[in-house]
């Protein structure tokens, strides 16, 4: 084993205090208050600041908000004017459509009752018409009973080929030379008349409103016999032998409302023989045997049924 080997002695420092100078610990302490007064102002911008930015955040916040509060408070304006203008039109399509449903109730109602009050006024007339042919007929009946006995009494008198024409009348004074301003009758009737010659010299026949020449001879009537009648309203030819009716025989009589040609030998009511008489109302051709039934299905015609007959005599 080796020996130890002493080691060489170290001296040590000795420690010398530090005496702090007084301008430098001033200096440090100002300096530390600067610091720390720098660390305050610096804290206290960092606070504020942060609160800035806070308020700046809340205040977005409140501004977004409020904008969103706008656009739903928007939103739902929209929607409820929306709904409105719906309610609205929906209420206007109803209005229309009751409005509609009422004037077709009303227009229907309408055309109901005019329907119900044309088929009365249709069945009245048709009561009335045919209440007006029977007492026709039944007056016709006895008009031409009481005429054949006037026939019978005067052909036991006169003999069948004798007659007088209006002109013999006329010059016997058996008739007026001139109609009366009062005359609305010209009364020829049961004279015998073979001829109605003379009869245009008649004056103011556009005085007569109805020409009776029943119960006499007749068995033609010249065109242009009735010129002058102007406003002849009814024309009496029953009881007479006409055989036929030339066409033109009624031109100018426009007023025509009643024509009786009942009791004659007619064989044919000529095409157009009606032609111009658009006032004519009562047309009776009973008791002619040789007339078509195909065409003359009974002796009295008004309304409809003189309607229907004139348009199938009327020339086409």
């Amino acid at each position: 084993m080796q020996p130890a080997i002493p080691q060489p002695s170290v001296e040590r420092p000795v420690a010398i205090p530090f005496i702090p100078n007084q301008r430098l610990l001033a200096e440090q302490a100002r300096a530390r208050a600067e610091a720390e007064t720098q660390q305050a102002t610096a804290r206290q911008l960092r606070e504020t600041e942060q609160r800035a930015a806070e308020q700046a955040r809340q205040t977005v916040e409140e501004r977004i908000a409020h904008q969103l509060t706008e656009i739903e408070a928007q939103a739902q304006q929209q929607t409820a004017a929306r709904q409105a203008r719906e309610l609205r039109e929906t209420e206007r399509a109803g209005a229309r459509a009751e409005a509609e449903a009422r004037a077709q109730q009303q227009a229907a109602a309408r055309q109901l009752r005019e329907t119900e009050q044309a088929r009365a006024r249709a069945a009245t007339e048709a009561r009335r018409i045919e209440e007006a042919r029977i007492a026709h007929l039944r007056a016709e009946e006895e008009a031409r009973a009481q005429q054949r006995a006037a026939q019978q009494f005067r052909e036991a008198v006169v003999p069948a080929n004798q007659g007088v024409s209006v002109a013999q009348l006329l010059e016997q004074g058996t008739i007026p030379a001139q109609v009366p301003p009062a005359g609305n009758l010209l009364d020829l009737s049961d004279k015998n008349i073979n001829n109605l010659t003379g009869l245009q010299t008649v004056q103011n026949l556009n005085r007569v409103f109805t020409l009776d020449l029943t119960n006499n001879k007749l068995t033609t009537l010249p065109v242009g016999i009735f010129n002058g009648f102007t406003n002849l309203r009814k024309l009496h030819l029953t009881l007479n032998q006409l055989t036929t009716l030339p066409v033109g025989i009624f031109n100018g009589l426009n007023k025509l409302q009643e024509l009786h040609l009942s009791s004659n030998q007619l064989t044919i009511l000529p095409v157009g023989i009606f032609n111009g008489l658009n006032e004519l109302k009562v047309l009776v051709v009973g008791d002619n045997p040789a007339l078509p039934e195909a065409k003359i299905k009974n002796g009295y015609y008004e309304g409809q049924a003189l309607q229907t007959l004139l348009a199938r005599l009327r020339a086409h």
